[in-house]
C-alpha cells in the first residue's frame, strides 16, 4: 500500500520513485575498445544510484541476447621475465589451450543401408574448465607458470551480435532510470556531454529517444514532400491527358513501384538514409514517364480504331499496341539509367546517400518493368471497361 503523510513541515511517502527507460547508443571503430569504454560508462553508472537493470547490448532492446566473455588482465609481470617468458608468448600457448580441436568429425559409419555421423574424441582429453585452466600449466622451453600466479581471470557480459553502420561498430547501454520523464532526460542528457568530453578521438555518443524523434521528424517530411511531389503529378498528367480518371490510373502505379525499392534494400546491406528517401521520388518521376508514353499511345489508338469502318478493340487490345510502340524507349530509358547509377554501387559502395539512392532506384525501375506489362493493364482495363 502506498501511503502519503503531508500538512504543516517536510511531507513523507513511501511510494516508489517513477522508473523511466533510457538508451545511449556508442560508435567507434574499434570494437574491443568500444566494449571496454562502454563497461567503463557502466561501472560509473551504477555508483550514482539512480539507474538499475543496467546492460550492455548490440541495439536497444530489453530481451537482450548476452554471451559471456573472459578477460585475462596481467597480475605479475615480474614472474613472466623470472620464467623467460614475453606477452606475445603466453598469449599464444593460452590461444593454443582454448582453440585446440577436441574432436575429430566427418566420419561415417554404415549399418545396413543407412549411414550415421561419427565423432572421435581422444580418451586423454579433458575439457578444462575455468578451474583447471587457470592451473593448468603453461610451458615455454624448459619454464613452466600456472595463469593463477600471473594473470587474473574476469568474466563479463558482452553482446551476442557485433553491428556495424556506417563504417562504425555500434554498442547500447540499456538502463532503468528511477525517476520521472524530465529528470531522465536531464540525466541523459548530461551523461552524453560527459561521456563525449571524455572518449578518445573516433568514438561518440547519442541520445537513443533523440535519435528516434529526429528519425521521425525525417519521415514526417518526407510524407508532406511525396504527397506534394504526388498531387503535382496528378495536376500534370491530368492537364496533358485531359482526364482525371487517366491521371489516377497513372497515379496508382506509383504505390506498386515502391515495392521494387523495398525489395532491394531487403537483399542488399545497404544502408537506408537520405538517398533511400530521394529514391521514392525518383522512381515516381520515371514511373509515371513511361506510363505516359503509354497511355498517350493508348488515346492515340484509340481515336484511330474508333472510325465506323472499323471493329472496335477492347481496352487491352488497345493497350498492346501502344506498349509495342513505346515499349523500346521505356526499355532505353530504364537501361540508360541503371548503367548511370550502377557506377555508384560498383566504385561507391558502402558511400553514404550515393550508394542508397542507385541501389533504391534501381530496384525500384527495373520492378517498374514488371508493373508495366502485367500490372498496368489490368489497371486499364478495370478503370476503362
Amino acid at each position: 500500500a502506498d501511503f502519503n503523510v503531508w500538512g504543516v513541515g517536510q511531507g513523507f511517502s513511501n511510494k516508489a520513485p517513477e522508473i523511466t527507460e533510457s538508451h545511449v547508443i556508442m560508435y567507434g571503430y574499434n570494437y574491443l575498445r568500444l566494449v571496454d569504454l562502454a563497461t567503463q560508462i557502466t561501472d560509473s553508472l551504477y555508483k550514482t544510484g539512480k539507474v538499475d537493470n543496467l546492460h550492455i547490448n548490440s541495439e536497444v532492446t530489453w530481451f537482450p541476447r548476452r554471451a559471456k566473455s573472459y578477460f585475462f588482465q596481467l597480475s605479475d609481470n615480474n614472474s613472466l621475465q623470472i620464467s623467460n617468458f614475453s606477452e606475445p608468448i603466453l598469449f599464444r600457448r593460452i590461444n593454443e589451450l582454448s582453440t585446440e580441436k577436441k574432436f575429430i568429425e566427418g566420419i561415417r559409419i554404415k549399418s545396413g543401408d543407412n549411414y550415421f555421423p561419427l565423432k572421435l574424441k581422444r580418451a586423454s582429453k579433458k575439457d578444462l574448465d575455468i578451474y583447471t585452466f587457470k592451473r593448468y600449466p603453461i610451458q615455454n622451453d624448459s619454464s613452466l607458470i600456472k595463469l593463477k600466479n600471473t594473470v587474473s581471470l574476469k568474466s563479463a557480459p558482452i553482446p551476442a551480435e557485433i553491428i556495424k553502420k556506417n563504417q562504425n561498430y555500434q554498442i547500447a547501454i540499456d538502463f532503468n532510470f528511477r525517476g520521472t520523464y524530465e529528470g531522465s532526460k536531464l540525466f541523459t542528457e548530461q551523461l552524453i556531454k560527459k561521456i563525449n568530453s571524455d572518449l578518445p578521438l573516433g568514438f561518440e555518443s547519442y541520445d537513443y529517444n533523440l535519435i528516434q524523434n529526429k528519425q521521425q521528424l525525417e519521415i514526417g517530411e518526407f510524407l508532406s514532400l511525396l504527397t506534394i511531389g504526388l498531387g503535382i503529378i496528378f495536376g500534370i498528367c491530368a492537364i496533358l491527358l485531359e482526364s482525371f480518371r487517366q491521371a489516377l490510373v497513372i497515379i496508382s502505379l506509383i504505390p506498386f513501384s515502391f515495392i521494387g525499392i523495398f525489395i532491394s534494400f531487403s537483399f542488399s546491406s545497404l544502408a537506408f538514409d537520405l538517398g533511400g528517401y530521394t529514391s521514392f521520388l525518383l522512381v515516381s518521376g520515371l514511373v509515371v514517364n513511361s506510363a505516359i508514353y503509354i497511355l498517350n499511345d493508348y488515346n492515340y489508338a484509340k481515336k484511330r480504331f474508333s472510325s465506323p469502318d472499323k471493329n472496335p478493340l477492347d481496352s487491352l487490345e488497345l493497350y498492346l499496341i501502344a506498349f509495342k510502340a513505346k515499349f523500346i524507349p521505356i526499355f532505353l530509358t530504364i537501361i540508360s539509367t541503371i548503367l548511370g547509377l550502377l557506377p555508384f554501387l560498383v566504385i561507391g559502395n558502402r558511400t553514404i546517400f550515393w550508394s542508397s539512392l542507385a541501389g533504391g532506384t534501381i530496384g525500384g525501375i527495373i520492378f517498374s518493368l514488371f508493373l508495366l506489362v502485367f500490372v498496368f493493364p489490368l489497371i486499364m482495363k478495370i478503370a476503362f471497361k
